[in-house]
């Protein structure tokens, strides 16, 4: 039946006589030019390929258009991509390049599966995946991040001792007190980068009050009142938030609702750090989250400052939920970043092995409930679960 098709393509008059057959198939373009034939023809680089009636989609990887409406399909692939197919010759030794081609194909036109298969690749550059349309899938393969290029460290922009007291409030020992009975808000003018994320850390070093629930409000807010990001402490220890996409000029605020100690705050440009950033946008399917599965994500190693996995989602109505099966997360500074519109996160068979391993920031948005770790290992790091919010 398939030989009769492709027969009925092969000699279908006006089709077969405009249509050319190159000397040699170089690359994927040469099949808009390829004339059916009985029988696969093969592309270097690439694999076989069937001439196919035009019954699909043509996506320019797995649906190829041929002369005058003939495709051609690529064989065995079901559905799964392979890196090797996105590799351009001017990529260098950087594998992460490829890796983003194939999971931008498998956002445009997926969801698809990549196939990693059992090899090393070495990644020089983040990865952006959408959960809700890219498996990313291997058989113990690695994605090695050790040559990917630190973040330049940035000098503080602010720190405690750059905000001055307010009624209600006193400098003892290098900390700032506020009075239980009552004290003003502190404000802090800030003039941040122009790009780039910024992580407000505060250390609350004693809490307490008459209140049920005493607490320390902390946010930034743009010039116009606009709040840009913020946490709520309502214990001692150290709580960080972070916001990016800001104005150049910002307000901090901190205000106290009981008796508190503040023993540090700073401010300080990020950068993008990440090897991998989780991610949906306004144009992702809101359900049918995909996975990572049977994959080690590799980073440098003890002082590095770059993390490995972030899970972040901007988007109103998005979510950046994903399952990990058997996946392996080590030598990075902190293992997994958890941010807005990160939820329903499960993993099995999970490992970090990290600095710090899983770290929730404070202040995120739609986040934090459902995130589930079982059969899995925090090890070797310093920090197992930093917990500022979920």
């Amino acid at each position: 039946m398939r030989a009769t098709g492709i027969a009925g393509l092969t000699f279908g008059g006006a089709s077969a006589a405009r249509g050319k057959v190159p000397d040699a198939l170089r690359d994927l373009s040469d099949l808009a030019q390829q004339l059916p034939t009985p029988h696969p023809v093969h592309v270097p680089g690439q694999g076989w390929f069937e001439a196919a009636t035009d019954d699909r989609p043509i996506d320019g990887i797995l649906r190829v258009a041929g002369p005058d409406g003939v495709q051609w399909r690529r064989i065995g692939a079901h559905g799964t991509l392979q890196p090797a197919w996105f590799a351009q010759a001017q990529d260098g030794p950087d594998d992460a390049l490829r890796l983003g081609r194939a999971i931008a194909h498998a956002e445009a036109h997926g969801p698809l599966a990549i196939d990693l298969g059992a090899a090393r690749y070495d990644c020089r550059s983040r990865l952006v995946i959408d959960p809700t349309a890219v498996i990313l899938r291997g058989n113990g393969a690695v994605l090695d991040f050790a040559e990917m290029p630190e973040p330049p460290r940035r000098d503080s922009l602010a720190t405690l001792q750059y905000v001055k007291a307010a009624p209600g409030w006193r400098w003892q020992d290098d900390a700032l007190h506020s009075d239980p009975a009552g004290s003003d808000a502190l404000t802090l003018p800030l003039s941040l980068p122009q790009s780039g994320r910024v992580r407000i850390a505060v250390t609350l070093g004693a809490l307490s009050g008459w209140q049920d629930y005493p607490a320390v409000f902390v946010t930034l807010n743009a010039t116009d009142g606009t709040q840009l990001g913020g946490t709520t402490l309502l214990a001692p220890g150290q709580s960080m938030f972070e916001v990016e996409d800001h104005p150049a000029a910002a307000t901090l605020t901190l205000r106290a609702d009981g008796a508190a100690r503040i023993d540090a705050l700073t401010v300080t440009p990020q950068a993008t750090r990440e090897a991998i950033l989780i991610r949906a946008t306004k144009t992702s399917r809101q359900y049918g989250h995909k996975w990572l599965e049977g994959i080690e994500i590799a980073g440098p190693g003890g002082g590095t400052a770059l993390h490995g996995l972030r899970f972040q989602t901007e988007a109103d109505a998005m979510s950046s939920r994903l399952q990990l099966r058997d996946v392996t997360v080590r030598g990075f500074h902190t293992g997994m970043i958890l941010s807005h519109r990160a939820y329903l996160i499960r993993a099995a068979g999970l490992r970090i092995a990290c600095g710090v391993g899983l770290h929730f920031l404070g202040g995120s948005r739609d986040a934090g409930e459902m995130i589930t770790l079982t059969d899995s290992v925090i090890d070797g790091g310093r920090i197992a679960i930093l917990n500022n919010g979920a």
